[in-house]
């Protein structure tokens, strides 16, 4: 009876050990299709939100874009030239009114070297050290002020012009912007009226 009592017992601690094995097996399944489930929740939400977030920046895109012709807009209707450079003194802004000033189309001049373009020779060196000067220390000399320069057309002719400068900042890299007129015809009248 005692090993009758005892193969009985050790079936009974068997059967529990399976009951229990099976039992963790089955809440670790059961954790396993949860998580599962989880991230496939997780994947579904983000296929969601992507058209969501694709259409929101691209009507953040369109609103720059129509911001941007707007402002191109104010810019070409200015009377005067303007021209946008970046701290490399390449051109990145050409108005409508530079291209008579100049003699160069807006296609022509973007990309350029504001400086190998416009400024006459005798004056590049000067310019550059102005720029080198005010990109080191930030001291602005000319900024804001009309100041009368000479400025260089396509065909080669030197002409003069007024001119004022504004810096701004994007991202924390500057850009300057200058408003230039064409003294040109004043100067002619002027030498009209007094005779030389």
């Amino acid at each position: 009876a005692t090993c009758a009592g005892t193969a009985s017992s050790a079936r009974l601690a068997w059967w529990a050990a399976a009951l229990s094995l099976a039992a963790a097996a089955s809440v670790a399944l059961g954790f396993y299709l949860l998580w599962r489930e989880y991230r496939r929740t997780l994947q579904l939400a983000e296929v969601a939100q992507k058209p969501q977030a694709e259409r929101q920046e691209r009507r953040l895109l369109d609103a720059n874009r129509q911001a941007l012709a707007r402002s191109q807009m104010l810019i070409d209707g200015a009377l005067d030239a303007v021209v946008t450079i970046d701290a490399q003194g390449r051109i990145v802004g050409w108005n409508a009114q530079a291209e008579p000033v100049f003699g160069r189309t807006t296609e022509e001049a973007l990309g350029q070297d504001m400086a190998e373009l416009i400024v006459p020779p005798q004056h590049r060196q000067a310019h550059r050290q102005g720029m080198a000067r005010y990109l080191s220390d930030r001291q602005a000399r000319s900024l804001g002020r009309r100041v009368e320069v000479e400025g260089l057309r396509s065909d080669g002719t030197v002409f003069p012009m007024e001119l004022s400068i504004v810096s701004t900042e994007q991202d924390g890299v500057p850009f300057f912007s200058a408003y230039i007129r064409d003294l040109s015809e004043q100067m002619r009248a002027f030498m009209r009226a007094y005779g030389h």
